[in-house]
């Protein structure tokens, strides 16, 4: 078939497709022109583009913020950090302080105990319950800060008290490698190696006169000097401590009637009963220092 042929042809197959149109009533003149759009399709078409716009425009416009957000991620974090090293920091602060405060607690109220009226003495039955609450107390601060040593030294002093001379000696040593001339660790020191039979009382004397000179207002060792005095017969040098115990820590029952007891030794009648009747003055409980028989002795020897 030639190329004339199939045009023919063409233009007979159009030419019937145009008549079986206008059989149905179709003008194909018509049906051939490209259709128009309605007024609905137009505003569709439009949305339909300004979305596609729109979605481009804001799809680009974001990507510098995104990028933006993925360099500002450090700065989150940092601001995290900061803040916790904050909170730790005020923790341990309030920690710190706390321990200070309940350290100051504890020491004003052992060293409160040690220059009370009764005091704590030498291995003596009256100051082992006062004793046992320092030390329960001092275990606290010893346990939390072993290097403190004003607390291991008054803590040696009341295991003396508490005649447990050992234990003293070892918070001795832990006292005094802090600081060589803690004064409580001293005198704890003197009176534990005096009740262990390793210094004689001249050595004792010697031991407490060193602190003495170290620290003139110590009233313990005055107190513990004219006790190795006496022993020794030395009466008015033991007098003497006693009475600058007095005047260091005035009206103290004990120490007023052991001076009574040391002038009546010494026989100065008028001077222990002096001692005996400021005795009675201030302590109105006589009976926890003096048994009824010598009360009865005294205002014999008095009155």
């Amino acid at each position: 078939m030639t190329a004339s042929d199939e045009i023919e042809i063409s233009k007979i197959s159009t030419d019937a497709d145009r008549y079986l149109k206008s059989l149905d009533g179709v003008d194909s003149s018509e049906s051939d022109k490209p259709r128009l759009e309605t007024i609905e399709e137009t505003r569709e078409r439009i949305k339909a583009s300004n979305g596609s716009s729109e979605s481009s425009v804001s799809a680009s416009s974001f990507e510098p913020c995104r990028d933006d957000l993925s360099r500002e991620k450090p700065i989150p974090s940092k601001s995290v950090y900061s803040l916790l090293v904050l909170v730790l920091f005020i923790i341990s602060l309030g920690f710190c302080f706390g321990l200070w405060y309940v350290r100051y607690l504890f020491i004003s109220e052992a060293r409160l105990v040690f220059a009370s009226g009764s005091g704590l003495t030498v291995n003596a039955e009256e100051s082992r319950v006062p004793a046992a609450t320092v030390i329960s107390r001092l275990s606290v601060l010893t346990t939390l800060i072993p290097w403190d040593s004003h607390a291991a030294g008054l803590k040696a002093r009341a295991h003396v008290a508490r005649g447990e001379f050992d234990l003293a000696l070892e918070y001795v040593n832990r006292s005094l490698s802090r600081n060589p001339q803690n004064i409580d660790a001293l005198f704890a020191r003197a009176n534990a190696n005096h009740e262990l039979e390793r210094s004689s009382n001249l050595e004792h004397i010697r031991a407490l006169t060193s602190i003495i000179k170290l620290r003139p207002d110590f009233v313990a060792a005055y107190r513990n000097r004219s006790s190795a005095l006496q022993r020794l017969d030395r009466i008015s040098e033991a007098i003497d401590d006693l009475s600058m115990a007095l005047t260091l820590n005035p009206g103290v029952p004990e120490v007023l009637l052991k001076r009574a007891s040391l002038h009546a030794s010494n026989g100065s009648q008028s001077s222990a009963c002096d001692d005996y009747r400021q005795f009675v003055e201030v302590e109105g409980a006589k009976s926890d220092y003096i048994d009824n028989n010598k009360l009865k002795q005294w205002a014999a020897y008095c009155w």
